[in-house]
């Protein structure tokens, strides 16, 4: 099953990664976004790429949620863009988010890169949390 268009991987593009003060040019969470957005597109991926200003995760960025309609909501911090294979492991966590019934996003599964990190899981307002 490929991602719908109505699956987004949302990408605060104001984080800096922990220690990192403001440098010349773009933050770490923009170039996430700017290397997840370019990869997706060249990979024909139906799924959007958002850019958020703040997700109010300043002390573990970069953060990323994954979210579609009827799903869970994944949210994950401390991703840092320069690690090898990060843009891949981002698409990956939004397919294997895709291919669920209800979007959970088995901690197993996840790119090792992204098994840590978890800031919250959020039910969907259509299914409520009826999952443990």
């Amino acid at each position: 099953m490929q991602p719908t268009a109505m699956q987004t991987i949302h990408i605060c593009v104001t984080c800096q990664r922990p220690g990192e003060d403001q440098p010349p040019g773009l933050r770490a969470g923009q170039h996430l976004y700017q290397a997840v957005a370019e990869r997706a597109a060249l990979s024909g991926a139906a799924l959007n790429v958002a850019p958020v200003e703040c997700m109010a995760n300043c002390k573990r960025g970069c953060t990323v949620a994954f979210a579609a309609p009827g799903k869970w909501t994944y949210i994950l911090g401390e991703i840092d863009p320069s690690t090898p294979g990060m843009t891949q492991a981002v698409l990956d966590c939004a397919q294997l988010q895709a291919q669920s019934p209800d979007g959970t996003i088995s901690y197993f599964k996840r790119p090792e890169i992204l098994r840590k990190g978890t800031i919250a899981r959020v039910p969907s307002l259509s299914t409520g949390a009826e999952r443990p």
